[in-house]
This record gives C-alpha cells, structure tokens and sequence, in this order.
C-alpha cells in the first residue's frame, strides 16, 4: 500500500476502497512504512568509494513542487521552472557506478544550486557546515578529485567542472554525458508521483518538510535498490 501511494500519490479515500480498510489506517501504515524505507538512507547514500581517478561524480539540483507555505509565505519559496511554491534537493551520482554519493535537502527553491552547494542561506550566510562543498574541501587535502555539474554551480572550479568553450570536443562530451546521467536518475525520482506532483501533505511548514524528505528519502531508497538490482545507469 506504502509502495502504490509513493508510486501514484493516490489519497487516502482511494487507498481505503482498494485496500478495504479505513483513511486513518492508510494514513498511519503509509508513514510507518514510509519511515521504515527512509531509515536505509544512511546504508545507501556514502561520500566514499571513489578509485584514482579525477572525475568520480556528477552533481546536480532538482526542483519539487508543493502546496503554499501560508503558515510561513515568502519569495524564498518560488520555484522559477514552474512558477509556483516549491523544494529542492542535491543530489550526486557516481560516475563509475550505479549509486548516489551525496543528498541533500529540503530547503525553498529560492536558494539556488551554488549556495546550496556550500551549505548557504538565501542571505549568503552558511548554515549547513555537512554541505558537499566542506566534504569535498576535506576529501581534497588527501587526493585530488572533482565533479562534472551545469552552469548553475560556476564558482567552485577547483571542485566541480562545468562545460567551457576552451574545452576539447571529448571533454565536451564527457560532460554532457555525465550530466546526461545525473538527469537520467532525477528522472526516476520524477517517476514516482509523490515527487512529480504537487505535494500536499504536512499542516504547517516544518511538518511539510518533514513529510516531503520522508517521502523523498524513502524514494530514494527504491530508486537506489534499483540500481543495485539491474535497473542500472549507463556508463560515462
């Protein structure tokens, strides 16, 4: 039942008619299994496991719509791809194998990618020192290692490498394969209609974020499942 409301994000009146029980117990058993998928996002999700070489991920941000934020409105908020209120994630793929290396969010969609990536506020002040950014200043004082990301994280060049014009036609195409991929697993988040569509569930701001990232991790977890069982990414 857990499995079909992420899937489909169908409410709790359809739910109880195929299942045959009542809302209250669709909407209790779907977040008890919902927590219980979410708990595996620490086993599955590790900054680690890169080899020698230079290029070990890509990088990306993905945007996720929800229900108005009254009990907190603010621009902060604005999702600019859908011109509505919204949420954001960082997500990171490893390059060489089928996994996510890094995940991050919620926070409003008025942040953009970069800031994110630093672990700063929309003010520019930084708020989350566990941000991919102090990972990877920390990974870098023992070896050398970058990501490939779009033109929405310019400004940490020693870090990530996006696409120039001085580029080489193969280094070109790496990149755009490699950012290719990161879509392809956006893409399977999408898929599941929790995500896709307009969230609705949490009263107040902080329990809508709570119930977007239990959501949003317990995707996470399938999708990463996935991989692991078949369902793989292609390679760079």
């Amino acid at each position: 039942m857990t499995l079909q409301w992420l899937k489909t994000y169908a409410t709790e009146v359809d739910l109880a008619g195929r299942y045959g029980c009542c809302e209250d117990t669709v909407e209790t058993k779907t977040k008890e299994y919902a927590q219980l998928f979410q708990s595996f996002i620490k086993k599955k999700i590790k900054f680690s496991g890169f080899d020698e070489r230079v290029y070990q991920f890509a990088v990306d941000g993905q945007n996720y719509n929800t229900y108005e934020f009254r009990m907190s409105p603010s621009s902060k908020w604005y999702n600019h791809k859908s011109h509505s209120s919204g949420v954001k994630y960082l997500y990171a793929c490893h390059l060489y194998e089928s996994r996510l290396v890094y995940m991050e969010g919620p926070i409003p969609c008025g942040i953009n990618d970069i800031s994110m990536y630093k672990g700063q506020n929309k003010d520019g002040n930084v708020n989350n020192k566990d941000a991919l950014y102090y990972k990877m200043k920390e990974l870098q004082k023992t070896r050398r290692i970058k990501g490939f990301a779009d033109s929405g994280f310019v400004g940490v060049s020693k870090q990530l490498t996006i696409t120039r014009n001085a580029h080489s036609k193969e280094m070109k195409e790496l990149i755009a394969r490699a950012k290719a991929r990161q879509e392809s697993f956006n893409s399977r988040m999408s898929k599941f209609n929790v995500l896709k569509s307009r969230f609705r569930h949490g009263k107040g701001t902080e329990k809508r974020l709570e119930m977007h990232k239990m959501c949003t991790e317990s995707v996470c977890v399938i999708v990463h499942y996935g991989m692991e069982n078949g369902s793989l990414l292609w390679d760079v």
